[in-house]
């Protein structure tokens, strides 16, 4: 029934396409196909371009690192060095002015309470020098009872890929990476994490 209206519609018309016009449309119609599909592979090459640029400045398990050196909040040189095999050394790499550190900051405290100090070391990482003690006071981490390292040498900046904040990186023995997340930890970041350190986060944490 609904085919007969169609066509019953079709003929009661009082108009019609000239063929040019048909012709035109289909022209436009095939253009707009092309650049759609266009857009498209665009935009899957841009995002094969993204990840590879992202694998290429981040940590990767399995990598090496040369021991951690930097400057205290007061000016003292600190060297990390990863000779303890006791203890995994976990880096919080932050910086003071950054949003996605600020709501990171909660799931790095529920990994502080729920970790066992015997096993594991932290190490909470700046990127940035300026306000680094009253950012982590404002967030509860008592410089006293953790490892502050205000301002990485530069060239451990590199060697630690610290372009992106926030990080968490779980160190072994001998400097070896064994785990990488980047960013605030929600999602199938936090779900790694759990499984990693066989912990749980309540609703409340990661945002």
């Amino acid at each position: 029934m609904r085919g007969q209206r169609i066509e019953q519609w079709f003929r009661a018309r009082s108009w019609q396409i000239e063929p040019k016009m048909g012709i035109l449309l289909a022209s436009f119609g095939i253009i707009l196909l092309v650049c759609n599909l266009a857009l498209m592979l665009q935009n899957q090459q841009l995002k094969r371009d993204l990840a590879l640029r992202t694998e290429a400045i981040r940590l990767k398990p399995g990598d090496t690192l040369p021991p951690l050196r930097g400057l205290d909040p007061s000016g003292r040189q600190l060297t990390i060095r990863y000779d303890d095999p006791s203890r995994e050394t976990i880096l919080f790499v932050f910086s003071p002015g950054c949003r996605w550190c600020e709501l990171n900051m909660a799931n790095w405290r529920v990994l502080l309470e729920a970790l066992d100090e015997r096993h594991y070391r932290f190490v909470f990482v700046s990127v940035d020098p300026r306000g680094v003690q009253q950012y982590l006071h404002e967030h509860g981490v008592n410089m006293s009872d953790f490892t502050v390292i205000a301002e990485p040498d530069p060239r451990d900046r590199v060697n630690y890929k610290f372009s992106i904040v926030p990080q968490t990186i779980a160190v072994g023995t001998g400097g070896v990476v064994r785990a990488v997340w980047l960013g605030a930890l929600q999602g199938e970041q936090r779900q790694s994490v759990e499984r990693y350190f066989s912990i749980r986060f309540s609703a409340r944490e990661g945002g």
